[in-house]
Order: structure tokens, then sequence, then C-alpha cells
């Protein structure tokens, strides 16, 4: 039996514990800086890396499941056309067979439950991770991160079999670079990364880009160009290797790429490149845990190291188009109901590869 003492202490630490989580919460409706949509966005898209944390790893503090409540909310709060995930789907060592079951339903369906088609001929297996009314219609995407070739099976089971539990889950097959249409305007471009490191050769992705009819055009990958990582233990670490590779391929085909996405990084980093394409460089590698901004970049913008996700959107104004990117902080725990994302920094770049910065319109705090 506890002692009143015990006792007292006991409840004080409760309370204690309540007033934190409400205080909290209280703190995270307030959206802080806002960017105006108006008019309305010609194509959407929202991106996150870095995402595949196994069951069990972060307990409570399910960053996956905290990013994935974030994206939906800003889908209900402005709907977008399409998920991408930047790689590193299944950490440690990719998707396994012995796993596959699991692992769909703990690092794909539950987190990204909106935007999840279950029509799929095994998507009963995985479907009671998700029960909420999801609009249909939409492509999920993803691309491999260097934590999915860990294991031999792991990319064709990414590409081939996880279809059959998610029926809208598009990701290019090992070495291959695809092309999407987000809009009858904007082309995107995803590319396996870890094979270009490998063998060196991208070709397949200048392939690709010559096929993007754009004329905007989105790369995705991994792998970010225009950081230096230290004590990098692949190639991408040197710009010398990786990012002459992407920029010699785009220049090879032709044409111009507005905006790369990627993640690695884990955390959020917007980059502006001088010289060749891509022009704007972000970085979402929040999708389920941060790091430190262990990489040295010369065109950095903006960082963040934190938990989030970042949108992409083709604005149309007086008839002049910009594509903006937002990254936003998701909360960190996903059981705080109510906490909206947080937009932190947008930059946008023109037709003409000119990057600016996008001041917000204002601060608007939403009512409680």
């Amino acid at each position: 039996m506890l002692s009143r003492v015990g006792w007292r202490r006991g409840a004080a630490g409760i309370a204690a514990a309540l007033l934190v989580l409400v205080g909290i919460a209280l703190l995270g409706r307030a959206r802080g800086p806002e960017w105006s949509l108006a008019p309305e966005p010609v194509a959407s898209l929202l991106a996150v890396g870095d995402t595949g944390e196994p069951p069990g790893w972060s307990g409570l503090r399910d960053g996956q499941r905290a990013v994935g409540f974030g994206l939906a909310r800003e889908d209900r709060r402005e709907p977008v056309d399409a998920l991408l995930l930047l790689g590193d789907l299944f950490y440690p060592e990719g998707l396994k067979e012995e796993e596959l079951v699991e692992r769909v339903r703990s690092n794909l369906v539950r987190p990204y439950c909106r935007f999840v088609d279950l029509s799929g001929p095994r998507s009963a297996e995985v479907a009671d991770a998700c029960r909420r009314a999801r609009p249909p219609g939409r492509p999920f995407y993803g691309v491999l991160g260097n934590h999915d070739w860990r294991t031999e099976s792991s990319p064709r089971l990414e590409a081939k079999v996880v279809p059959e539990f998610v029926a809208n889950w598009v990701l290019p097959d090992a070495g291959a670079a695809e092309v999407f249409a987000l809009s009858s305007r904007v082309s995107l471009v995803l590319f396996d990364s870890m094979t270009l490191l490998k063998t060196l050769d991208a070709t397949a992705l200048r392939d690709a880009l010559r096929r993007a009819p754009g004329p905007w055009r989105i790369l995705a990958a991994h792998h970010p160009v225009g950081t230096e990582r230290r004590e990098s233990g692949d190639r991408a670490g040197d710009p010398a290797i990786y990012e002459a590779l992407v920029r010699r391929a785009i220049a090879d085909a032709g044409v111009d790429v507005h905006v790369m996405l990627a993640g690695h990084e884990h955390n959020l980093q917007l980059i502006e490149l001088s010289g060749t394409a891509p022009h704007l460089v972000a970085i979402a590698g929040g999708g389920s845990g941060s790091l430190p901004v262990k990489s040295r970049s010369a065109g950095r913008l903006f960082a963040y190291e934190g938990l989030g996700f970042a949108r992409v959107d083709l604005l149309r104004e007086e008839g002049v188009e910009r594509l903006a990117v937002t990254l936003f902080a998701a909360p960190t725990w996903r059981r705080l109901l109510g906490v909206a994302p947080r937009a932190l920094a947008r930059w946008s770049v023109g037709l003409d590869g000119a990057v600016r910065a996008e001041p917000p319109t204002g601060r608007r705090v939403e009512p409680s």
C-alpha cells in the first residue's frame, strides 16, 4: 500500500504530466506563419523520406505515425494529387519475405491510411490497420533508399509485391528511372539513386528526363544533390561523383529540372543550386526520426532538425506559374489530436530557374 506521501507524489507527478500534455497541445494549435495557396494549386504533391522504423522501435513516441497524421491533416486542409515516399521505407535491412505482411501494415497502411487504396488482391490481410474512409484514385509513389537494398529480395518485394496489398503503390524497379504525370504540366521523374551510385551510369536517368514532357519537371530520389556529407560511407558524399552524374544527365537530356526531392539526411532542408539544374533541392528526410545536419552546402537556404515533410505546389496567378516548396514540421507526439503541422519555410522557382523566398501572408492561430 502506498504511503500518504507516496500517493501525493504520484498524484502530483500525474497532474504535472497532464499539464505538460495540455500545454503542448495548445501550443500545437498555433500554425505559425501561413502561406496562401490562392489561387488554388494547379498540381500538388506531398513528399517525405526516411520513414520505415520497425514496429516497436519507438513505442508511444511513434515518429512515422506522427508524420503520417501531419500529412493527413495537411491533405484535408488542401488536397494533393499524390503522396511520395523518398526512400528508406523499411529499416534496418529492407523488406523481408517473412516480415512482409506486418511491415506493409505497420510502415505503409497504418501511417498513411488516408492515402492508401486497399482494393488489391491481398489488401484484406492489412485492412485492419486502416478503417477510415479514403479518397480513391490518387497514386502513392515510392523510391528505393540505401536501407531498402540491404536484403537482396527487398527491391523486388517493394516494387512487385507491395501493390498486391496497396493497389495504388507505384515504385520503379531497381535501377530504373520512370516518368509520371502529376498534371498535364508537371512531370515527375523517379529514379533509383543507389543503382546510380553503384554503376556510375546515368543513361536511364538521362533517357527518362528526355521522355518527361514538362514544361515543369520534378526529380525525386533518395539521395540529394547540393550537399557534401562529412564521413559519408557512400559515393553520394562526394559531390564530384553523384552530383556530377545527376547534373550531367539533366544537361545531356537537354531539358530543365526545377525541383529535386530527396531524403537520406533525416532532417528538412532547402538548397539553391547555381549553374545547371536542378535549381531548388528539397530534402524531406524527417519521416520517422531526425538527426542534426551533418552535411555542408554552399547553397543552403533553410534547415530544420526535426520531424516533418515537404509540399510542392504549382501555383498560377495572372497567367504566371511558379513551383513552390513548403516545409512543414510535424507534431512530435501522434496522440496529441488536433495538433496541426506547422509551416516552416517556403521558396519557389520560376520556369526560368530563378529561385526566390516566399514570405508568409500573415499569422493565424486556429480557434480553440
